[in-house]
C-alpha cells in the first residue's frame, strides 16, 4: 500500500490516493516526486488528495514532524505551488489533514481545504463526483 497519483492534463487536476499503511518516508518521497514532475501542477493548479482509504492507526506519515517537513518541501518551490488549490478528503485523518492545512496556508501561497466528503470536494473544484471516484479507483491498484 502507499500513495499513487495521476495528473489529468486535459481536466487540469491531479488525483492522489493514499491507501492502507503509508510511512513518513513514502509521504516525503511522494512530495519530492511531485515537485520534480514536469507536468505538476496542472494548468488549473487543482490537486485532490483522498485519505479515506488510509489506515490511520498503522501509518507513520501523519505525525506532526512529518507533516511539517512535507509543508517545508512544498514551500521550497514557490514557483510550482503558488496558486495551488488543494482539496483533501479525510475522515479518520481529518485532524492531521487540518494540521497540514494550517501549516501551509499561513504562507498564503496555497489554498488547502480539508473536506469530510468527496462530494463536497468535487463541488469546490466543479468536478463530477462519479468520474472522480472512477479515477481514484483506478489509482487503488497502483499504490506502492
Amino acid at each position: 500500500m502507499g500513495i499513487s497519483y495521476k495528473i489529468d492534463k486535459e481536466k487540469g487536476i491531479t488525483y492522489v490516493l493514499w491507501d492502507g499503511i503509508v510511512t513518513a518516508d513514502q509521504f516525503l518521497a511522494h512530495v519530492r516526486k511531485l515537485l520534480s514532475e514536469p507536468g505538476w501542477p496542472s494548468h488549473t493548479k487543482q490537486h485532490l488528495v483522498d485519505l479515506s482509504n488510509l489506515n490511520v492507526m498503522s501509518s507513520s506519515a501523519l505525525d506532526e514532524a512529518t507533516i511539517e517537513t512535507a509543508a517545508k518541501l512544498y514551500l521550497s518551490d514557490i514557483s510550482k505551488i503558488e496558486g495551488l488549490r488543494v482539496a483533501i478528503v479525510a475522515d479518520q485523518a481529518f485532524m492531521s489533514a487540518k494540521t497540514f492545512e494550517k501549516l501551509i496556508s499561513k504562507y498564503h501561497l496555497i489554498t488547502v481545504i480539508v473536506f469530510a466528503s468527496l462530494e463536497t470536494a468535487c463541488t469546490w473544484f466543479g468536478e463530477d463526483t462519479t468520474e472522480t471516484r472512477r479515477k481514484l479507483k483506478e489509482l487503488k491498484g497502483l499504490t506502492s
